[in-house]
């Protein structure tokens, strides 16, 4: 899910909704506008669609990753979303990783700086 898809849509929710239609078994990308608003309208759509949408895992590209990741943490799991992963791109080096993992509960991927 790119940046320039949830733009393409009146609101992160509407974004997170025609996603979901197709892949229904997702990774949503929750940092656009507002990271927390993001992950409130997420479990909002959650608690909505129910069993019907499977999130794999959200993923945060922008901002402090790692204490954005304690507080999507806690956000998930008072909603039920345990099982939901959290991951981290944004042209991450090896080193700011390293940093990064023991102060969080991320999964962290990275994707080349450009």
């Amino acid at each position: 899910m790119a940046y320039s898809y949830i733009q393409s849509h009146d609101d992160a929710a509407g974004a997170f909704r025609a996603f979901s239609e197709p892949y229904p078994e997702t990774i949503l990308l929750v940092d656009t506008y507002d990271t927390l608003r993001g992950i409130d309208k997420l479990v909002d759509l959650a608690a909505e669609i129910g069993e019907d949408l499977v999130i794999r895992g959200v993923r945060l590209d922008s901002g402090d990753l790692g204490e954005l990741a304690k507080q999507l943490r806690k956000r998930l799991d008072a909603a039920g979303l345990a099982d939901v992963s959290i991951f981290a791109s944004g042209g991450l080096d090896e080193f700011e990783i390293t940093e990064m993992r023991p102060a969080s509960t991320l999964l962290v991927t990275s994707t080349p700086a450009m």
